[in-house]
């Protein structure tokens, strides 16, 4: 992967070892290429990720409270005041740039799903305002067997609004995938 920080990624995963082998190396990459990367999920999960990091990386990985950046429907964009703080630091410490990778369900459980429908709007331009890479990850599983958190509704938005796609460990424009033509 080149350095490119103003992509906003999408990642489809199957399985809680599917999301962890992905994530692990998409942060390794971000890493070597001295971007800070910025957690955003359930505990357990980020805990796994960071155990099979060395010390030096897991200094280069830091959790972010994302849900205190989401206002409301209302008013459906981030509240940069408070990202502001962690641009900052990335800025004082020398990081080339910055990575987000957040679990979409685990934010949906937050903040609900119309407000998450319209955060995922505001990605793009957050990404290219402040030198960040938004990944979000999606749980397909819960999709395809329950529709719990990660409904079509969710999917069908996630294809309209994330310009990138992680896939076969290679960030792809979203537009190679034909999905907007797809959608009804």
């Amino acid at each position: 992967m080149k350095n490119h920080c103003d992509q906003n990624i999408s990642f489809y995963y199957y399985g809680q070892e599917h999301l962890i082998l992905n994530v692990y190396k998409y942060i390794k990459g971000q890493i070597e290429q001295n971007n800070f990367v910025f957690l955003y999920g359930d505990d357990n999960i980020i805990n796994m990720l960071n155990k099979n990091l060395n010390s030096n990386e897991q200094d280069m990985v830091g959790k972010i409270e994302l849900d205190r950046f989401v206002i409301n429907a209302v008013s459906p964009v981030s509240d940069l005041n408070n990202m502001k703080e962690h641009i900052d630091f990335l800025n004082e410490n020398g990081f080339w740039g910055g990575v987000i990778v957040l679990d979409a369900a685990f934010l949906i459980e937050k903040i609900g799903e119309v407000n998450f429908l319209e955060y995922i709007k505001t990605l793009s331009n957050i990404c290219r305002d402040n030198n960040l890479n938004i990944m979000t990850c999606y749980d397909f599983s819960d999709y395809i067997n329950r529709g719990k958190k990660i409904n079509e509704e969710v999917i069908k938005a996630s294809y309209l609004h994330h310009d990138y796609r992680l896939f076969a460990n290679k960030i792809l424009d979203s537009e190679k995938f034909n999905i907007y033509n797809n959608l009804a």
